[in-house]
């Protein structure tokens, strides 16, 4: 999962949520599930993180530290930063006629991922998983900043001689948005047009002409999901997403068949283990 894939789902995101009511928030310590009229949006924040809509939530549990989102309207969904990073603006109806403004933000940024609620102020309210930073304040009331961006935009590169092989190893290193995935198809489109600007292009232009989702596998397992048919990635088996909300749609299967599976096999273990010891003290 990278950026663009991100990107795409915003707009799913955005067709299904905007001006609809939150009436409930579920949550445990890796995941977050939001009840609307049509369903669920729900978030994992373990590895790999997911985010996707369901008929029911993958948290169960009511959450009292999110209880300010219930009865709450979505207003607007937006991309902030170039960055794995979705906010949600939301607004309150108060029985005055006057209105509060809350914000959730959705940081999902891997082993780091995690869930915030923000009041009007952009001051912390509560977090899905409670973490300290010495990067950022993350706590209680702190005013909330958004991951720190170390890397460019493409446009404000200057770039000497480049081959397929430094493209591939180093490209996502500098440019935002840009993932290790994303760098292997534009080096694969680098071979062919000669060019690192017009691969670039190339890719995007891919990338926003596409309508489908693509996940791929390796050894009969979810390994990548694309926002396009990658070249580079040929020879793999696949699945195409092409009906209502693809992306979305792409990322719940591989939660279901990664995420859930792996979650399932742990378990198995844990029972094992635990019938073993029982076994040996009779």
């Amino acid at each position: 999962m990278d950026y663009l894939f991100i990107e795409k789902c915003k707009t799913e995101l955005e067709k299904e949520l905007l001006r609809e009511r939150i009436f409930s928030v579920h949550a445990d310590s890796k995941s977050f599930s939001l009840k609307f009229r049509k369903g669920f949006l729900n978030i994992y924040t373990g590895q790999p993180n997911a985010l996707f809509f369901s008929d029911s939530g993958i948290a169960k549990e009511k959450n009292f530290r999110f209880k300010a989102l219930e009865g709450i309207f979505i207003k607007s969904v937006k991309l902030p930063v170039i960055d794995r990073v979705i906010e949600i603006e939301t607004v309150k109806i108060l029985p005055s006629g006057k209105t509060e403004t809350y914000y959730l933000i959705f940081e999902l940024t891997g082993k780091n991922a995690n869930v915030f609620l923000l009041d009007g102020e952009r001051k912390i309210i509560s977090t899905l998983r409670e973490v300290k930073s010495s990067v950022r304040p993350l706590e209680r009331n702190d005013t909330y900043t958004f991951p720190p961006q170390e890397k460019k935009e493409f446009h404000q590169l200057q770039f000497g001689e480049v081959t397929r092989e430094g493209i591939e190893k180093n490209l996502h290193k500098f440019v935002t948005g840009i993932s290790p995935l994303n760098a292997k198809e534009i080096a694969h489109l680098f071979e062919k047009l000669r060019s690192l600007e017009k691969a670039y292009k190339e890719f995007l232009k891919k990338h926003q002409l596409s309508n489908s989702a693509y996940l791929y596998y390796e050894e009969d397992k979810p390994k990548y999901m694309t926002t396009f048919l990658y070249q580079s990635l040929e020879g793999l088996r696949f699945k195409e997403f092409s009906k209502k909300l693809p992306y979305t749609e792409c990322w719940k299967t591989y939660y279901l068949e990664k995420v859930e599976r792996e979650e399932l096999k742990s378990l198995k273990r844990k029972l094992l283990k635990d019938l073993e010891k029982r076994v040996e003290a009779l």
